[in-house]
């Protein structure tokens, strides 16, 4: 009995010897392999989404990331023009549900605050009450938006009300300066888009039309009125950011018929129709409601915001955290304004006003130099046009046909059965595409 006993546990230690021995080669495996592995499969400390697709912003959210001492994984869900503001809430919702979501949302000019209210996103005060955050950055917590609005601007535009192009911006050293300065001139932050389209219309459209009698004025105002009962034709769902680019392009009337709900304003029509998508930091409730382009004071600023925000829910939220406290930090903000392109003292901010000439707006807002209609006409091109409207022409696409052949006939260049053939002719290899 005792030689089995002796014989069975000498059989017994066999396998565990053996078991040992290829857990420690597949410890060592696994150490080797992680070791070794390539740099782009490492799991990241961050996780972050971007709304819009921005290669500057990216590299910068990617250096303050390297600073910090982490390694950000930046995705990118692109939203367009014909995008609508429920569609991308539902991309956001997507997001913020799903279990492996990303800590760091970049929502760009989308409101937060339903998210905040709701708890998918990190109530951001308690951050922005640091000894270490800059006084301009607090400011920007004092409403109800509480989430980090990140200027990361690749322009900025300034257009003072005697018609000078920022005589009299002080001499910046960073974006704080900047800030601090609008803040106190009542210079207005806001959407790009809506921003430089207003300035267009002030220094090149509105000195045309200051002269123009009231008749006339009324005949702009049917001409936008009838563009836009043609693009209702089309039959598509415009809301959000469809609204963005032909509200810019189709009425140059905005100074003579006032801004606010329901009145013709090239951007107040698209804030009004769109508040949840336009978020306008440094302004309380009250005053986003009451933004006029161009009109308060005469004065704007444009400069792009991209909303930083924090998912409540997210696997790493300290290290989020931690990430925007840095972003937030003196440091942090030197590396957003060496990142934002933005012109760092006054004489490169006049060269930039100087440089943005009329046919510079005229090329890429041609429908900015368009003269007074005559009824008529608008009757003619609205019918021929909107009888051959299918759902397979997207609202930007027939905006831009349309404008450019009236355009054309406008000048001169082409009668009116010529441009409305050609426009004709256009949208019918839209449809073939």
């Amino acid at each position: 009995m005792r030689t089995m006993k002796k014989y069975n546990h000498t059989v017994s230690a066999i396998p565990r010897v053996i078991i040992l021995a290829l857990v420690f080669a597949l410890t060592s495996t696994l150490m080797l392999y992680a070791y070794h592995r390539p740099s782009g499969t490492e799991a990241a400390d961050l996780k972050i989404c971007m709304m819009n697709g921005d290669d500057n912003l990216s590299g910068l959210l990617t250096s303050a990331a390297s600073d910090c001492g982490i390694t950000a994984d930046i995705r990118q869900v692109v939203t367009d023009y014909e995008m609508d503001a429920g569609d991308a809430r539902k991309k956001i919702n997507l997001e913020l549900m799903s279990s492996t979501g990303p800590d760091i949302l970049i929502l760009d000019d989308m409101d937060p605050t339903p998210y905040i209210k709701s708890g998918k996103l990190l109530d951001l005060r308690s951050i922005a009450g640091d000894s270490g955050v800059p006084a301009e950055v607090k400011q920007q917590f004092t409403s109800e938006d509480k989430c980090f609005a990140l200027p990361a601007a690749q322009t900025l535009f300034v257009y003072a009300a005697d018609g000078s192009a920022g005589k009299d911006l002080p001499n910046t050293s960073g974006l704080g300066t900047l800030l601090r300065f609008a803040q106190k001139n009542n210079l207005y932050f806001g959407n790009a888009y809506d921003n430089i389209a207003a300035i267009a219309c002030r220094l090149y459209v509105e000195p045309r039309l200051t002269g123009v009698r009231s008749s006339d004025r009324r005949l702009l105002r049917d001409f936008y009125q009838s563009l836009q009962r043609l693009r209702d034709r089309s039959r598509q769902k415009y809301e959000a950011a469809s609204f963005q680019r032909l509200n810019m392009q189709l009425n140059p009337l905005f100074s003579f018929e006032g801004i606010g709900h329901g009145g013709t304003g090239v951007s107040m029509d698209y804030l009004c129709s769109i508040e949840d998508f336009q978020l306008l930091q440094l302004l309380s409730d009250k005053d986003r409601l009451r933004y006029r382009l161009a009109e308060e004071n005469g004065r704007i600023i444009s400069m792009p915001c991209c909303i930083v925000a924090v998912n409540k829910n997210g696997a790493h939220r300290s290290t989020a955290v931690k990430y925007l406290r840095y972003l937030m930090s003196e440091e942090g903000q030197r590396l957003v304004s060496d990142s934002s392109l933005l012109p760092s003292d006054l004489n490169s901010l006049s060269e930039i006003m100087r440089c943005t000439t009329e046919s510079d707006w005229i090329s890429e807002y041609n429908t900015l130099t368009l003269p007074a209609l005559r009824s008529r006409t608008v009757r003619l091109l609205t019918r021929d046009l909107g009888d051959r409207l299918t759902s397979r022409v997207t609202d930007g696409v027939l905006m831009d046909i349309v404008m450019t052949e009236a355009n054309e006939y406008i000048n001169g260049n082409q009668t009116l059965d010529a441009a409305v053939e050609r426009a004709v002719n256009r949208i019918r290899i839209v449809r073939s595409e």
